[in-house]
C-alpha cells in the first residue's frame, strides 16, 4: 500500500511544481528532490508491500515511506492553506491591513514550511540508503520475488485430499460439471470455474474429477497449478510428466524420457505434448490461473482432434473465465453454500468432540451470528469454526472470539490461511485499485454502496486517473468491474440495462480491509466500543459509526492531519460546528486539510466553509424542522469542490457565490415535500432555485433538481453553455420553454439521463401510497412542449418525461441507446407509442397515465430486448394484446390501477422469459 500512496503523490507533485512554481519559490528544490528520490524508491516498493506481511524489518522500512509521504502531503496541504487567499475578506481599509499581515504571515511561513521541507528531504535519502539492507527487488525488472520466498503452507493443496465426508454442497455443482464434461460435443472446449478466493473452486473440481463417469470417460489427465508466478515451459513440462507417469514408461518406446523433457526449449515442449495428445480424449486442469498469458501460451499446444477432450480451469476472475472458454465452452460461478450446508459444515469443525457435532444449546444463538458473519464462504465458516474449536465451549469464551475477529483474523495462527488466501487478491491489484478497495472499508457492515456515491469519492480521493478520452467517471466505472471482475466486490442491484446500481464487500472481506486500513493508516473506524482517539496517531481518515461523534472528534488534535471524514449515525446535530470551529485551534487545525466529507443523516445546522480543500460534500438530513434553508454566501470560499450533494436537505435556494465553484462538477439538489390525503401521504421532490449565470460552471456533468420556471425560464436558455452534461434533471417546466430546452440538450453531446416534468406537477411514489383512487388528488398535468430537437445526444440512455405531450416527440424514436423510458401524464391519444417498440436497447418502460386509448397492442418484432414494462393508471385502457414474437426477452409485467381492464390478457403466452406478472386494479 505504500505504492499507492507514494505513486499518488508523485502523481500529484509533477503538474504542481509546474503549475506552481512561482508561489513555490524557495520550497520547490527541496519538493523536486523529494520527488526524484520517491520515484528511485517506487520501483522496489511492490516488492516490500508483499514483503512487509511476513518481514518485521521491510514492514518497519515500509511504514517509514508511507509516514514521509504522508508528511511531503502535509506540508504541500500546510503551505498553500497558509497562503490561500481565499481567507481574505472584503473591504478597503480591512482588505489593506488584511494584505499587510497577510505578507509578513506568509514570508514566515515559508521559512517554516522550507525547513520542514528539507527535514523531510534528508529523511528520504537515509530511508532509500535502508533499501540495500532488506535486499529489496526491482519489481520493474524482475518481477516480484515475494511469492517465490513465501515459506507460508498454502492450504489449496489440502483440497485435492479432502475426503466426500468432509464436503457439502457440492451436488448439484458437480452434476452440472459432469454433464458438460461428458456431453457428446466432439470439439476440444474450456469449462472455466471462477469465483472469491475460499469459495471452494478447487474442492469442487477435484471432486468432480474423482467421479468414477470422470475418470472412466478420459484417456489420459493432468493437473496443473498455475499460481501468480510460472514459467510457460515449467507448465508444459509438468503436463507432459505427469502424462508420462500415469503410463508405464518401460515398456511404451515412443515416449520421450523425463530427462530429455527437462532439456526441452518452448517450442520443442509444445510440439511434443501437440504430438503426444494426438487423437487421445484428455481432461487437463488449470487451478489458480491468475492471468490470461498462461492460456494463451498453452492452448495452440493442445490439439483438438474431436475426440471430445475438455480442458478445465479455475480462476478468480470473470474476465480471465470468459476469455479462456472462448465460443465453445462455459463459465461457472459456484454459489455460496446454503444456510442449512454451512451449518452443517460449521458444526463439523467447532464441535468435533460432540456426539454428532452437535451445538450445545447455550451456544446456539451467538454460533449463528458468527456463521452469519461467513456468509457461506467455505473458507470462512472451515477457518472459523477450527478457531472456535480450540476455545472452551462457554458463552464468555465464545463472545470474545465474535466480537474480536478482526484481530483475529490478525494475529491468531488458525486463521492464517484465511489471511494469506485473501491476501493473495488484495496483493494481485494494481496500486489504484487497491485504494479504491480499501474505501469500502469506511462503510459499516452489510452496508449497501450506491456506485456514483462511490465513484465520486474514488475521484475526490484523486484515486481515479483520467485516460485518453474517458472520463473520470467512466474510468472509475472500470475500476469498479475490475473488483468484480476480480470477484472482491458482491452485486446488490444492478439497473436494467445490467449496469452496477449498488454494491457491498462479504463480511469477512471486510475484516480484512478494516486489518490493512488499520496496518497501513488508510482510514480510522470508530464504533461505540472503540477506544479514545488519543490512543491513534497521524488519522488520516476517519469513519464514525455511532450515534454520537461529539466526543470523538472533540478529542482530535494537530497531529491529526485528517483527509476524509464519513459519520454514520444519527443525533449529530452538533458536527459540523465541531468540525468548523475556531474556538479550539488544534482542534480545527485537524480538519482544515479536509477533502471529503461525507454524512449520512445529520440535520444542516451549520455549513463548512473554511475547508478550502473540500473536494466532496454530501450530506443527508433526518431532521427537517432544524436544518437550515439556504446556503451561506461564504460556500463560495469552497474553490476546490467538485461534488455538492444536498438532496433530500432543507436547501430549497442557491446564493449567487455558488457560481464561484468552477470545478463543481456533481451539484445534486432537491427535497421532498409531504402532502397528506384523508387515505394516503404523498412525497413529492421538488426542484432548487438556481442564480442567474449558472452557464459559468461549464465543468459540471450532473445536475439536479432544478426549479426551471424561476425568472421567465432563464436557467433553461442558460443550459446550453453546460456542454460536458451528463444528468440533467428540471423540474416545473413551462410550456413556453420547450423549445429552449431542445436547443439546449442538442449541445449536451454527452447526456445521459434527462429528467423533465411540467409545472407543478406531483411525483408520487406508489410505495408510499395506501390503495386509494387516485384520480381525486390527481389533477391533469400541464403540457411539455418538446418537439425541437432535430440532433438530440444520441447517448442519452434514460429519459423521464413527466407532463402531457400531445404527442410523443419524433426525435425520441432516433435514441438507439436508451434502456429506460418512463413517461407519466402524457395522456397520448393517438399510436405514437408503438414507436417505442423500435428503439434496439429499450430495457424499461414505464407508462403511468401516459395513454388515454382503450386499445394497446404491442407488435410482432416490437421491443426486442425489454425486460420490465409497468402500466399504471391506464383510467381507459380496457383490452392488451401482445402479439408473437412481441418483447422476447420481457422478465417482469405489471398493471396498476387499470380499472377497466380485462384478463386474461390476449397473447400473454407468448412471453416465454415471463417469470412476474403483478395485476392490481384494486380502488
Amino acid at each position: 500500500m505504500a505504492e499507492a500512496v507514494v505513486n499518488l503523490l508523485i502523481e500529484q507533485l509533477g503538474p504542481l511544481l509546474i503549475e506552481e512554481a512561482t508561489t513555490l519559490l524557495s520550497v520547490r528544490v527541496e519538493i523536486e528532490g523529494i520527488k526524484t528520490e520517491l520515484e528511485r524508491m517506487l520501483a522496489f516498493l511492490r516488492d516490500a508491500d508483499e514483503r512487509s506481511e511476513h518481514e518485521e524489518g521491510v514492514k518497519a522500512w515500509v511504514k517509514q515511506v508511507r509516514d514521509l509521504a504522508h508528511d511531503t502531503e502535509d506540508v504541500l496541504d500546510d503551505f498553500f492553506y497558509t497562503l490561500s487567499p481565499n481567507l481574505h475578506y472584503s473591504g478597503f481599509c480591512y482588505s489593506f491591513v488584511w494584505q499587510c499581515a497577510h505578507f509578513v504571515h506568509s514570508m514566515k511561513a515559508r521559512h517554516r514550511i522550507s525547513s520542514r521541507a528539507r527535514e523531510i528531504k534528508s529523511k528520504v535519502s537515509n530511508i532509500a540508503e535502508m533499501r540495500a539492507r532488506y535486499q529489496l527487488s526491482n519489481s520493474f525488472n524482475q518481477g516480484s520475488t515475494s511469492q517465490m520466498k513465501r515459506t507460508w503452507h498454502d492450504p489449496r493443496g489440502n483440497s485435492l485430499l479432502l475426503e466426500d465426508s468432509e464436503v457439502v454442497g457440492l451436488g448439484e455443482a458437480k452434476e452440472r460439471l459432469v454433464g458438460w464434461l461428458v456431453e457428446s460435443r466432439k470439439r476440444v472446449s474450456v469449462i472455466s470455474v471462477f469465483g472469491a478466493g475460499g469459495l471452494g473452486k478447487t474442492t469442487l473440481v477435484k471432486k468432480v474429477c474423482d467421479n468414477k463417469k470422470i475418470k472412466d470417460w478420459f484417456q489420459c489427465f493432468a493437473w496443473i497449478t498455475v499460481s501468480q508466478t510460472f514459467r510457460i515451459e515449467d507448465l508444459l513440462r509438468r503436463i507432459l510428466v505427469q502424462f508420462y507417469e500415469s503410463e508405464d514408461l518401460m515398456q511404451n518406446k515412443k515416449l520421450v524420457p523425463f530427462k530429455l523433457v527437462e532439456s526441452m526449449d518452448e517450442a520443442k515442449l509444445k510440439e511434443t505434448l501437440k504430438e503426444y495428445l494426438q487423437k487421445k480424449r484428455y481432461l487437463i486442469i488449470f487451478d489458480d490461473v491468475w492471468s490470461s498469458d498462461a492460456w494463451v501460451a498453452i492452448r495452440y499446444a493442445l490439439p483438438d482432434s474431436e475426440c471430445g477432450s475438455r480442458v478445465m480451469v479455475t480462476t478468480r476472475y470473470r474476465d480471465i473465465a470468459n476469455y479462456c472458454i472462448e465460443s465453445h465452452g462455459y463459465a461457472y460461478e459456484p454459489s455460496t453454500l446454503n444456510w442449512g450446508d454451512a451449518w452443517t459444515l460449521f458444526c463439523r469443525k467447532a464441535f468435533k468432540s460432540t456426539i454428532d457435532n452437535a451445538c450445545p444449546a447455550e451456544l446456539f444463538d451467538l454460533s449463528q451470528k458468527i456463521l452469519k458473519r461467513c456468509e457461506g464462504l467455505p473458507l470462512a465458516v472451515v477457518a472459523i469454526a477450527g478457531l472456535l474449536s480450540t476455545k472452551e465451549n462457554t458463552v464468555v469464551e465464545w463472545s470474545k472470539a465474535y466480537k474480536s475477529l478482526g484481530s483475529q483474523l490478525e494475529k491468531n495462527p488458525f486463521l492464517n490461511d484465511l489471511k494469506m488466501i485473501l491476501s493473495l487478491s488484495y496483493n494481485d491489484l494494481p496500486y489504484r485499485l487497491k485504494s479504491c478497495f480499501l474505501v469500502f472499508g469506511a462503510f459499516p457492515e452489510d452496508y449497501s454502496i450506491k456506485r456514483t456515491r462511490l465513484i465520486r469519492l474514488w475521484i475526490a480521493e484523486r484515486f481515479v486517473q483520467r485516460e485518453d478520452e474517458m472520463s473520470e467517471e467512466e474510468v472509475g466505472e472500470g475500476y469498479l468491474d475490475e473488483l468484480i471482475k476480480r470477484s472482491l466486490i458482491q452485486v446488490t442491484e444492478r439497473d436494467c440495462d445490467g449496469r452496477v446500481r449498488s454494491c457491498r464487500v462479504h463480511d469477512i472481506l471486510r475484516e480484512f480491509i478494516l486489518l490493512k486500513a488499520k496496518e497501513q493508516n488508510f482510514c480510522t473506524i470508530f464504533t461505540d466500543n472503540m477506544a479514545p482517539l488519543l490512543a491513534f496517531d497521524k488519522i488520516r481518515r476517519i469513519s464514525i459509526h455511532n450515534d454520537n461523534c461529539s466526543n470523538v472528534l472533540q478529542n482530535m488534535d494537530h497531529k491529526n492531519h485528517m483527509r476524509s471524514m464519513f459519520l454514520f449515525g444519527k443525533n449529530q446535530q452538533s458536527t459540523l460546528g465541531l468540525i468548523t470551529s475556531k474556538k479550539k485551534k488544534s482542534f480545527s487545525s485537524a480538519f482544515r486539510y479536509l477533502k471529503v466529507l461525507d454524512f449520512d443523516y445529520m440535520p444542516m445546522t451549520s455549513f463548512p466553509t473554511q475547508l478550502l480543500f473540500l473536494r466532496y460534500l454530501r450530506l443527508r438530513s433526518s431532521n427537517s424542522s432544524i436544518e437550515i434553508k439556504r446556503l451561506p454566501r461564504s460556500i463560495g470560499l469552497l474553490k476546490n469542490l467538485e461534488t455538492l450533494d444536498l438532496k433530500g436537505t432543507g436547501i430549497y435556494e442557491l446564493p449567487m457565490e455558488i457560481l464561484k465553484l468552477k470545478n463543481l462538477r456533481n451539484l445534486l439538489l432537491g427535497y421532498s415535500v409531504i402532502e397528506k390525503y384523508e387515505f394516503v401521504s404523498l412525497r413529492f421532490t421538488q426542484g432548487v432555485k438556481v442564480p442567474a449565470g449558472i452557464r459559468n460552471l461549464v465543468a459540471l456533468q450532473k445536475l439536479a433538481y432544478v426549479d426551471a420556471k424561476q425568472d421567465g425560464g432563464m436557467v433553461v436558455r442558460e443550459l446550453e453553455m453546460l456542454t460536458n452534461m451528463r444528468r440533467l434533471g428540471l423540474v416545473n417546466l413551462r410550456i413556453e420553454d420547450g423549445k429552449d430546452l431542445c436547443a439546449s440538450i442538442q449541445k449536451m453531446k454527452h447526456l445521459e439521463s434527462l429528467f423533465v416534468t411540467s409545472v407543478n406537477v406531483h411525483k408520487p411514489k406508489l410505495w408510499d401510497m395506501d390503495l386509494v383512487d387516485l384520480h381525486t388528488i390527481w389533477t391533469p398535468l400541464p403540457l411539455l412542449d418538446l418537439q425541437y430537437a432535430s440532433t438530440p445526444p444520441r447517448l442519452l440512455q434514460r429519459l423521464y418525461l413527466h407532463g402531457r405531450l400531445e404527442k410523443l416527440p419524433d426525435w425520441i424514436l432516433s435514441l438507439r441507446n436508451l434502456v429506460r423510458v418512463h413517461l407519466m401524464g402524457s395522456k397520448l391519444v393517438d399510436e405514437s407509442y408503438k414507436g417505442l417498440g423500435a428503439l434496439p436497447n429499450l430495457a424499461t418502460l414505464k407508462l403511468t397515465d401516459a395513454y388515454d386509448g382503450e386499445f394497446l397492442c404491442f407488435e410482432a418484432g416490437g421491443f426486442p430486448k425489454l425486460q420490465s414494462l409497468h402500466l399504471h393508471r391506464m383510467g381507459q385502457l380496457k383490452t392488451i394484446v401482445v402479439e408473437e414474437g412481441s418483447m422476447p426477452c420481457l422478465r417482469e409485467f405489471e398493471t396498476m390501477f387499470c380499472m377497466q381492464l380485462f384478463l386474461p390478457i390476449p397473447g400473454i403466452e407468448h412471453l416465454h422469459h415471463l417469470n412476474k406478472f403483478h395485476f392490481n386494479s384494486i380502488i
